[in-house]
């Protein structure tokens, strides 16, 4: 019998596999920025981006796999085989683009054939995720410590290359993650194709298709405007502080592991909700705050030429921030709703349900920045993007809101504030007088931070002394049980 999924435990060890992440991460990028033309780093964070309007179908049958599976259904093996498949038509698509389109955007067109190579190894990565994501969720704090780990070794040989040798590290560093990956869910396969389960989830596709294509544009589509409308240096700036600035969105894994427990258990309770968003908050408002102070410490790990991305960390860092809150609202909200967990479900059923109205409102999101970043670049340039997801993100939260009044009451989501504020205060400060310059002196504020600020929280907060004795005897626990 599995072992239950224990939420904060599950959260915390995929939080920790996303901090070294962040670290071997920012390793990374700060390698290839300082080892690249500010063209070629550009043209890196534009490939990424053109490559995600390609991912939106890499979700369609996943994310009924995702809440079949927690229910006892083992779809694992059709779910791998139908997303690989899924993702050949499209590598193909991508090809033609980049042969016939990307030369007028002024990109060079090998690197955008080479890069299609990502397009299989990520429908295939994304349905191994949502695999163990279903079942253990701490294995995925593995995930972000193999591919960047593995992607620097490469990369630092591959670097003669140029930036063809860091697409094929990051390539094969990927599909080092799917290795692990396939080894880790095995046991979720069935034994052959599950043919009618695709018959029966094709009929409801356009469900998932709404959150992921939506999804996925609000991702990309900022970046996107930018690198189209103003080049390879406006979008090296923009790419640099969204790679800093999504490190807010970490801070959701923390309430990611959540979902599957509520599908499979039904409901969720007054308290479990509170501990939830204590939880949440306890590790993301010191990153929001240190960030903040540190922003143009960060930025200038990537070299001082990128120094001008610092400002827009102060737009950004908010939007992710809020954005986190915003996904531990929707994983309530959608993990109580179990108009999908009958046998046969109707379509209107479907239109009615809260599966679909959280999509709506990624609809009026993606409609803000969209229209706010062709707006205001014009006027503003790369903060015209930046304010855009602001703006979107805290629209985006009201509704949630709007929609979590049914299931929870609001009061919750400020549970624990009353405790984590007030640690903070030692950090704050500490930051404020050290002023680190430089990879190794920002690294070493972090940690110190880090450890001001958990010091401080543990003694004015006894449920925190609780929960890391908790932590403690279930990370015990877990080294017995394997």
């Amino acid at each position: 019998m599995a072992k239950p999924i224990h939420v904060r435990f599950s959260g915390f060890i995929v939080f920790l596999g996303n901090i070294a992440s962040l670290l071997t991460g920012m390793v990374f990028t700060v390698l290839i920025s300082r080892n690249l033309s500010v063209n070629d780093f550009g043209t890196w964070f534009f490939l990424g981006t053109t490559i995600s309007y390609f991912q939106i179908l890499e979700n369609i049958f996943t994310y009924w796999a995702s809440r079949d599976i927690p229910r006892g259904l083992k779809v694992g093996k059709t779910c791998i085989f139908v997303n690989f498949i899924i993702s050949l038509p499209l590598t193909l698509m991508f090809i033609i683009v980049s042969y016939f389109l990307i030369p007028l955007f002024h990109y060079p067109r090998d690197i955008f054939l080479v890069g299609s190579v990502f397009m299989p190894i990520y429908y295939v990565s994304y349905a191994i995720v949502s695999i163990i994501a279903s079942t253990e969720p701490h294995k995925l704090g593995l995930k972000d410590v193999i591919i960047d780990g593995t992607k620097i070794i490469l990369a630092i040989v591959m670097l003669r290359y140029g930036l063809i040798g860091i697409i094929i590290s990051v390539a094969i560093a990927n599909i080092f993650f799917i290795l692990y990956g396939l080894s880790v869910s095995r046991k979720n396969f069935e034994n052959i194709i599950d043919i009618q389960w695709i018959k029966d989830r094709t009929r409801f596709l356009w469900l998932p298709l709404h959150s992921s294509a939506i999804g996925y544009l609000s991702a990309a589509t900022d970046s996107f405007i930018v690198g189209v409308l103003s080049g390879t240096l406006a979008i090296s700036y923009y790419g640099i502080a969204l790679t800093l600035g999504r490190t807010m969105k970490y801070a959701s894994s923390l309430a990611s592991s959540i979902y599957p427990k509520l599908l499979s258990k039904g409901d969720i309770t007054l308290s479990e909700a509170r501990a939830l968003f204590k939880f949440l908050y306890t590790f993301s408002i010191p990153l929001l705050i240190g960030g903040l102070i540190l922003s143009k410490a960060l930025v200038s790990i990537f070299g001082s030429k990128y120094l001008e991305a610092a400002t827009l960390l102060y737009l950004l860092f908010p939007a992710f921030f809020l954005g986190s809150i915003s996904s531990a609202l929707h994983y309530i909200i959608t993990g109580v709703e179990k108009v999908d967990a009958k046998a046969e479900v109707k379509f209107k059923e479907l239109l009615r349900s809260r599966l679909f109205t959280t999509q709506l409102i990624n609809y009026m999101s993606i409609s803000i920045l969209v229209v706010g970043s062709i707006l205001l670049t014009h006027y503003i340039d790369v903060f015209g993007p930046a304010l855009s997801r602001l703006l979107a993100s805290i629209l985006v939260l009201a509704f949630y809101c709007i929609l979590g009044r049914k299931t929870l009451k609001l009061n919750c989501i400020f549970a624990g504030l009353d405790k984590i504020l007030p640690s903070t205060l030692p950090m704050i400060i500490f930051l404020y007088l050290y002023r680190p310059i430089g990879f190794a002196n920002t690294m070493i504020a972090i940690i110190i931070g880090a450890l001001i600020y958990f010091t401080t929280l543990i003694m004015i907060d006894r449920e925190s002394r609780r929960l890391l004795k908790a932590f403690i005897k279930e990370l015990l626990d877990r080294l017995t049980y394997y």
